[in-house]
C-alpha cells in the first residue's frame, strides 16, 4: 500500500516537472497560451524534437525505485507493528479495567488512577501515530526527490546526445492523448538508469 502511494507521488511530481518545461537546451521556447499546448512550430524551427517516457513503466523497471520504496515498506511495515503492539496492550489495560471495575474488585481511587493511566496511555498512542506519519511522510518526500532527481541528473547527460528540444512524462490519464511509438524513449531510458545505478553500487562496494 505505501509502495503504490509513493508510485502515485512520483508520477505527479515527475509528470509536473515535465510538463512545467524539462527543457535541456536552455533555449526559451513559445507556449500556445489559447490551447495550453506546446509550439510546434517554434520547436520545429529549432531543430529538435519532442519525445517522452513513460513513468509507469520507468518506475516499475527501476532499480533504484525498487530499492528505496522497499526500503519504505520496510519503515512502513516497522512503525505499523511498534503502534499495533501499543494499541493491543492499551486495548488490554481497558479490558482489565473494565472487568475490575464491573466486579468491584478495585477501589475508587484506585480505579481513577487506572481511568487516568489509561488515559494517559491512549494520548501517547495519538501522539506516537502522529509522530510516525509524520516521520514517514517526510522519509517519503525525500526518496521521491531522490528518485526524481536521478531521473533528470540522467536525462540531462542523456540529452546532450540526443538534443532533444522538450521531454515529456507520459502516462495513463495525463495531458497526452496521443504521442507516436517512435518518440518513445522510455526503455531506452530504462536501461541507461540501470545502468548507471549499477555503476554507482559499484562505487559503494
Amino acid at each position: 500500500m505505501k509502495k503504490v502511494q509513493l508510485i502515485i507521488n512520483i508520477v505527479i511530481a515527475l509528470a509536473v516537472a515535465a510538463l512545467y518545461v524539462l527543457t535541456f537546451t536552455g533555449q526559451k521556447h513559445s507556449v500556445n497560451g489559447k490551447t495550453g499546448g506546446v509550439d510546434t512550430t517554434t520547436i520545429s524551427n529549432l531543430g529538435g524534437e519532442v519525445v517522452y517516457v513513460n513513468i509507469d513503466t520507468v518506475l516499475n523497471n527501476y532499480d533504484l525505485f525498487h530499492e528505496l520504496s522497499g526500503d519504505m515498506e520496510d519503515k512502513f511495515n516497522t512503525a505499523q507493528a511498534e503502534l499495533s503492539s501499543k494499541e493491543k496492550k492499551y486495548r488490554e489495560g481497558v479490558e482489565d479495567f473494565q472487568y475490575k471495575v464491573q466486579r468491584g474488585l478495585v477501589t475508587r481511587s484506585d480505579a481513577q488512577k487506572l481511568q487516568q493511566e489509561l488515559m494517559k496511555e491512549e494520548q501517547e498512542i495519538m501522539q506516537l501515530r502522529d509522530n510516525l506519519n509524520y516521520k514517514l511522510a517526510e522519509e517519503e518526500a525525500v526518496v521521491q526527490r531522490q528518485l526524481i532527481n536521478e531521473i533528470m541528473v540522467f536525462l540531462e547527460a542523456y540529452n546532450k546526445e540526443k538534443g532533444y528540444t522538450y521531454v515529456l512524462a507520459n502516462r495513463f490519464g495525463s495531458n497526452i492523448l496521443y504521442a507516436h511509438e517512435r518518440l518513445d524513449i522510455t526503455w531506452d531510458v530504462i536501461e541507461g538508469l540501470n545502468e548507471q545505478y549499477k555503476k554507482n553500487q559499484q562505487k559503494k562496494k
